[in-house]
């Protein structure tokens, strides 16, 4: 039978069997020595449980404060662990489905709708980690950096800019961020 433990000091030795003490000054102390390694054992298993964190499920933000005058079928904001992400967000003017024309209304709209969702959590813009920003078109980039640098004056977070094709409705700009909760 192998040793389960060896007291440092050679003072008893125990077997994965059956617990019973090798040395003769615990002799008679079985019961004692069992029920102190087993809740020696319990001990040490609380220790290395895995924690939780804040939120060990995902919430899922949808409903009329987080997409007016829609029914998106996905979630405008998802809060996991000390995360949030938040969905692309289009640059409507303030109320409505439209879009306003030009890159800069468009910009400063997303960026003012990210700025509100993120309040509705009680964060802020310098809580973002992360932006990902889609502009239909690249000739846009120049007048599209100058409005987001109007929003970030220090600190601004990490950025990905990419071009593509098309973006939903015709808009000329799409948003999504991911920000850290405190």
């Amino acid at each position: 039978m192998a040793d389960v433990c060896s007291g440092a000091l050679g003072k008893a030795c125990l077997t994965a069997s059956d617990l019973q003490p090798c040395h003769q000054s615990v002799k008679g102390n079985a019961m004692v020595i069992q029920r102190l390694v087993v809740g020696v054992a319990a001990m040490l298993a609380a220790c290395v449980a895995p924690t939780p964190g804040p939120s060990t499920q995902p919430q899922f933000l949808r409903g009329a404060d987080w997409a007016p005058d829609a029914n998106p079928p996905y979630s405008a904001a998802v809060v996991h662990g000390d995360t949030v992400y938040l969905a692309g967000t289009l640059g409507f003017t303030p109320g409505t489905r439209d879009l306003p024309a030009g890159i800069d209304a468009q910009a400063a709209n997303a960026l003012a709708a990210i700025e509100a969702n993120l309040a509705g959590l009680d964060l802020s813009l310098s809580d973002l980690v992360t932006c990902t920003c889609y502009l239909a078109d690249m000739d846009d980039y120049r007048a599209f950096n100058a409005v987001y640098a109007g929003y970030f004056p220090t600190n601004p977070p990490a950025r990905t800019t990419i071009g593509v094709a098309a973006l939903p409705l015709g808009a000329a700009v799409e948003i999504t961020c991911t920000a850290a909760l405190a």
